[in-house]
């Protein structure tokens, strides 16, 4: 990726033609007349930009959501964004901004109410180029506004670069876009069961750079009991030139988010009233009350023909408050970090070498407090927990990359991660422990291009998960240990094969093709598996994962496009015994060879989009089939797959009203008012009668209209 540089200086050449072909053309100057022209010499201007890889020649598996979309659909979560990426698995729980997102079967990990609201795992999430995912590995998608992110990118593997590796892969956006116009956005939407939303986006003028200020205000009374919710968002951006090879970027976000819990039901109550809520979670007041912000500042210098340096620091304030199993818990955290990035190439014909390499650190460190529940769902004034949970992360990297001959790229790099629990306990001080993780994570990739449009990949790589902070207690053999001492990361090595296609036919109906293959493979050891209930894990499982990812696009005449992701897989424990001896008693339970729960072994999105020619509108029909899969372990229970149709419309040529453009759109989710399990509780709880509590009951038929204004250029 050699650094382009493009020297423009032609003002001299320019005025002189100005003055002189009028007076050549049109009439000969006369010896006594004067000439009163002037000759203005312009300064050179320098245009300075680093070339990114195509798409064909990234050799492992890299999709990019289409975000553009999101203004015109209900978007309170990001799930919309990612229905169309293979090997990507998203529900939401209940409507709002708490999704369970699942890639090749990587964050379906969880235990009962334990460890299944609220955050995801196994997955590496970023926004504007700085982490939301804790140190421990769980992320808060609080941040996430759909409306507000420009772009995005979803790797679905491993990647030994920047903020660490996670077996899921990392899916990574923006709310800053790479070139802005000035404008003012205003958008309004509402809709079934309570939805509205409100969004604002202005950029004014800059004379050296690009301001954005983004405000947004989402709720919804949700449509079963107990399931309200309320988010406010705001965003700012700044993207500055400090001359012509350095950049800066300074990015703000904050948000308010509060969101009530409805939690899982058994079957019978899900087939009779899936709009109850449960009854525990409801007398619980059961919810998530979020105030977080984000500040990050981003130096860009460009160095010569080819080489680039990159410093990021960020800091991420949080006040969490949660009721949760009979507990008040309130969460005072400050997650902050910062990374460095140097890029150096060289030409060595046929060869151009990049070397890659940096460092970053995070820390998050505040106090957790428990406190007793009120019987309204308050807080008590009986403190119960008093605890520090810190996390210190740290790495380092090295990439090298070798293209020859334009067709074929080589790369192989490594990483190194280190991690620290402290955990500190204010009530019981002999609970209060260290413990370190540390693995080295190597990569290796091969891509080569056939011909301009079509290439083949190889990837090998590695990755780990840690233990998060509520999976770190001691089984009771161990009880006066703070952490389990015994925990180690989970340790993941990952095959990929990949194939991408872009075909342009010459006349006919067809006029566009891409496609997308990927087969991978995946082993895994030292699974996490959680014991009585989710009460404490165990290194206890390894597990194999095969699949296909598919994604296909065809533009056809008469303003006719059709897409298409599939996701075919097996995910099974290739070793996984419990030992009941950790709660005294004999005996041993195995699921070895039973298939990971929460992931099933299909998944399909399909979209057919029609833009008449008569008729300045565009018109979408979605198809949605997801498998069954499993709500334990133990595979005794089912889930049923299911179908859904989704339909929306949009103006396609803005109205000329109010001194501006106007787009109004309409969205209608699940046509034929399907039942289906939306969500589930993985390793779920069990009632006094002894049924499983997993059901979250998905959305019904939803109707949601809105209008975008926009003013300006």
């Amino acid at each position: 990726m050699p650094v382009c540089r493009t020297v423009l200086s032609v003002g001299c050449q320019l005025a002189a033609l100005f003055f002189l072909l009028p007076s050549a053309v049109l009439s000969r100057p006369r010896a006594a007349e004067q000439d009163t022209g002037r000759l203005y010499r312009l300064s050179p201007v320098s245009v300075i930009a680093l070339r990114t890889p195509a798409l064909l020649d990234i050799p492992y598996a890299l999709s990019l959501p289409d975000t553009g979309s999101a203004p015109f659909r209900r978007s309170y979560g990001v799930e919309e964004l990612l229905g169309f990426v293979p090997g990507v698995f998203v529900q939401s729980r209940s409507g709002s901004s708490d999704l369970r997102i699942v890639v090749r079967g990587f964050g379906a990990r969880g235990a009962g109410d334990r460890s299944n609201n609220g955050t995801t795992r196994g997955i590496r999430i970023l926004l504007d180029g700085v982490p939301l995912t804790e140190p421990d590995g769980r992320t808060a998608l609080d941040l996430l506004e759909p409306a507000a992110l420009s772009d995005g990118a979803i790797l679905r593997s491993n990647a030994t670069l920047l903020w660490g590796n996670a077996s899921g892969g990392i899916l990574a956006f923006r709310t800053l876009p790479r070139q802005l116009q000035q404008r003012l956005v205003l958008a309004a939407s509402s809709g079934s069961f309570g939805y509205r939303k409100l969004f604002l986006q202005l950029v004014p003028p800059h004379s050296t750079g690009t301001l954005q200020a983004l405000v947004s205000y989402t709720a919804s009374r949700g449509w079963r009991q107990h399931s309200d919710a309320e988010r406010l968002w705001a965003g700012l951006g700044l993207s500055s030139s400090l001359g012509p090879s350095t950049t800066l970027e300074w990015t703000v976000a904050a948000t308010h988010n509060r969101f009530a819990i409805p939690g899982p039901l058994d079957w019978e109550t899900f087939q009779q009233n899936p709009e109850a809520a449960n009854p525990t979670y409801q007398s619980q007041q059961a919810r998530r009350q979020n105030t977080l912000a984000l500040l990050s500042l981003t130096l860009q210098t460009i160095s010569g023909e080819n080489q680039l340096l990159q410093l990021t620091l960020f800091t991420q304030p949080k006040f969490l408050v949660r009721s949760e199993r009979g507990t008040y818990r309130e969460f005072s955290r400050v997650h902050a970090g910062a990374s460095a990035l140097f890029y150096r190439s060289w030409a060595v014909r046929p060869l151009e070498l990049t070397l890659t390499l940096g460092g970053d650190a995070a820390l998050q460190d505040g106090p957790a407090l428990f406190y007793r529940l009120t019987p309204s769902g308050g807080r008590d004034s009986t403190l119960l927990q008093n605890k520090r949970e810190a996390a210190l992360s740290a790495g380092s990297f090295l990439r090298l990359t070798a293209h020859v001959a334009h067709r074929l790229t080589l790369w192989a790099g490594t990483r190194l991660e280190w991690l620290q629990y402290r955990l500190i306990d204010a009530l019981r001080p002999s609970l209060s422990a260290v413990h370190p993780f540390q693995q080295l994570l190597p990569s290796f990739g091969l891509s080569y291009r056939f011909s301009d449009a079509h290439s083949f990949s190889i990837h090998l790589s590695s990755g780990w998960e840690v233990p998060a902070y509520n999976e770190i207690d001691p089984p009771p053999t161990q009880s006066g240990q703070g952490i389990n001492p015994e925990l180690r990361a989970m340790e993941s090595w990952t095959l990929e094969l990949g194939s991408r296609h872009r075909f342009l036919p010459r006349g006919g109906i067809l006029r566009a093709v891409e496609t997308e293959i990927t087969l991978f493979g995946i082993d895994s050891r030292n699974e996490l598996v959680p014991y009585g209930n989710g009460r404490f894990y165990l290194n206890a499982a390894r597990s194999r994962r095969f699949g296909m990812e598919l994604r296909w696009s065809l533009a056809l005449a008469g303003g006719l496009n059709l897409q298409q992701a599939l996701t075919l897989a097996s995910m099974r424990y290739r070793h996984y015994r419990i030992d009941s001896s950790y709660f005294g008693s004999p005996g041993t339970a195995d699921f070895s060879g039973n298939a990971i729960p929460g992931v099933p072994a299909f998944v399909t999105s399909i979209r057919l989009q029609y833009t008449p020619s008569w008729l300045p509108a565009v018109a979408e029909l979605e198809f949605h089939s997801v498998g069954r899969t499993y709500a334990d372990d133990a595979n005794t229970v089912p889930v049923p797959g299911y179908v859904l149709w989704n339909l929306a419309l949009r103006w396609n040529q803005p109205w000329r009203a109010f001194g501006g453009e106007v787009i109004p759109w309409l969205s209608l989710q699940n046509l034929a008012n399907r039942r289906y399990v939306g969500s589930l509780y993985i390793n779920p709880d069990r009632d006094a009668q002894g049924r499983a509590l997993f059901a979250e009951p998905g959305l019904p038929r939803s109707l949601v209209a809105g209008v975008q204004l926009r003013l300006g250029r």
